[in-house]
């Protein structure tokens, strides 16, 4: 048997490793889950700027035949006036059996403005009217924080066919919008990312700058949410209190407007050692997996380093991060939006001085979260076979 299955919201050509993460992911879980189905799929993944080049590096590296994945342009479906653009992608769509969106993992929510948010939910409320199953994946639901956006959002989510949230409190959330779906509550699908194993020095510290919340960021991402703690400060302390205590450090970029920060540091800490941009998530985690601890505020990245089981501090700036790590019951971390930069250096301190506990915790957390990863696949495989 052969399927046809769609895929928006799945970034391929993009700096952000984390989004690129979850494309990976979810073609390895599909291409394993159609294994037991006895099915072969053809794949179309629908992107703003696709690149035939990204695309057979992602074939090669999951090893998965060219020919079975496609990269079309989706279109823009709130600009009207690009009528053949849009009628294109509609053609393409109903070319699809089902139809999975992931929204880039967080983006299905209005923190990062309203042209964002309208843009990706026009996705799915098409594929909806076009009458292709849409099954909306694994991700993060809200918050909404305007009735309007809110009540666009609630459409497209009771129209979909399935709903995968990847944290209890997306689940919460929907619950308390009155979605009247079922909601089927796994993890991030980064969990069952592939990688080989590193194998870097002992005391060894992996440091994400995040260029997001850089005080002169260069990416472009509109954002909604306050930080208690300067977030540039709180790094330069937290790396100078790793060196202080014999480690390593590697500074490491998860999205390309990351880089900028990371030399900036380097400038800094001529000691440490500035890593290259990775070209994909795989050689991201591939390296990361051989790190003593990683610390990071991009939460993929943070994701990499749990399930390779490194010792890891997320930062977190939403409540993304709360809902993800809640799930596999680890409660490491810096809470940016709630704790001021005393707090948060006295936070990291601790973790500094306990990494061994954080190793116990970590080996834990990465065994509930691929306990739910399975379930999910196996879950998830069902509705798409």
């Amino acid at each position: 048997m052969k399927k046809t299955i769609g895929l928006f919201g799945c970034m391929v050509n993009n700096d952000n490793l984390g989004c690129c993460a979850l494309t990976y992911s979810l073609l390895n879980l599909i291409e394993q889950q159609s294994k037991k189905h006895n099915v072969e799929n053809t794949y179309i993944i629908f992107e703003r700027n696709p690149d035939k080049d990204k695309v057979k590096k992602l074939a090669e590296t999951l090893a998965i035949g060219q020919n079975r994945i496609i990269s079309e342009k989706s279109a823009r479906f709130i600009r009207l006036y690009e009528k053949r653009e849009n009628d294109i992608c509609k053609r393409k769509i109903t070319e699809c059996d089902v139809v999975i969106d992931l929204t880039q993992g967080d983006s299905f929510t209005d923190i990062y403005g309203f042209n964002r948010f309208i843009s990706y939910t026009l996705d799915k409320l098409t594929v909806e009217k076009l009458g292709v199953p849409l099954v909306l994946g694994p991700q993060t639901y809200g918050p909404y924080r305007k009735p309007l956006t809110k009540f666009i959002a609630k459409k497209a989510i009771q129209k979909a066919n399935y709903i995968f949230s990847r944290d209890l409190l997306s689940q919460i959330y929907l619950d308390d919008m009155k979605v009247n779906k079922d909601v089927y509550v796994g993890t991030d699908l980064a969990i069952g990312l592939p990688y080989t194993q590193g194998n870097k020095p002992s005391k060894s510290v992996g440091i994400n700058i995040s260029g997001l919340l850089w005080p002169d960021k260069v990416e472009g991402t509109e954002t909604k949410f306050s930080l208690k703690c300067d977030y540039r400060e709180f790094m330069i302390k937290t790396v100078q209190m790793f060196i202080d205590r014999g480690y390593s450090v590697y500074f490491i970029s998860h999205v390309g407007a990351d880089y900028p920060a990371c030399c900036e540091m380097k400038k800094l800490f001529p000691m440490a050692t500035l890593m290259d941009l990775f070209e994909t998530p795989v050689e991201a985690k591939s390296f990361i997996s051989g790190l003593e601890v990683f610390i990071g505020a991009r939460m993929h990245a943070t994701i990499a380093a749990l399930s390779s089981g490194v010792p890891v501090i997320p930062i977190a700036y939403s409540r993304k991060f709360k809902g993800l790590f809640e799930n596999c019951q680890y409660d490491i971390g810096v809470d940016l939006t709630k704790q001021d930069l005393n707090d948060s250096v006295m936070r990291m301190e601790r973790y500094a001085d306990n990494v061994e506990k954080l190793k116990e915790k970590v080996e834990k957390s990465r065994k509930i979260a691929f306990e739910r990863y399975v379930a999910m696949a196996d879950c998830l495989g069902n509705v798409i076979f």
